[in-house]
């Protein structure tokens, strides 16, 4: 008195899912982010950072990484393995986090830094000894 019931499923596949199945039973490794270093991490306002970084894949796929820079700007750089460094300029004074997403095609990786902007310091033009204004 047992009934069977069968179930036929049909599954389409494109040829990049077939390629992405394929890299993933082969053991396609995620992106490695080696290192991620602001000059500076800190100064006034407005601060100028160069960003370097080192990024490999172990399968050799060609990388793409963005940069998210938290004041509301992006950057997405091709072949970062070889091109390893940018600049940013941060406006206004605050802390920033700086994310670098690293991706070979497959998977993606992310490694984050801190960057903090002071309020730049302003010079009074009032001379301290005399209390007066040398424009007069």
């Amino acid at each position: 008195m047992f009934k069977y019931l069968v179930v036929t499923l049909l599954v389409s596949l494109s040829l990049s899912s077939c390629a992405f199945i394929q890299d993933q039973l082969d053991g396609n490794q995620a992106p490695v982010v080696g290192t991620l270093v602001p000059e500076p991490a800190e100064g006034e306002a407005p601060l100028l950072v160069g960003f370097s970084w080192e990024v490999a894949d172990i399968e050799g796929d060609a990388l793409t990484c963005t940069l998210v820079y938290e004041d509301g700007e992006e950057q997405r750089i091709d072949n970062c393995g070889e091109l390893t460094h940018t600049f940013h300029t941060f406006r206004e004074p605050g802390g920033y986090t700086v994310k670098l997403h690293v991706d070979d095609g497959l998977n993606s990786v992310a490694s984050s830094v801190a960057v903090r902007v002071l309020e730049a310091e302003i010079e009074s033009p009032i001379d301290a000894k005399s209390q007066k204004c040398p424009l007069h």
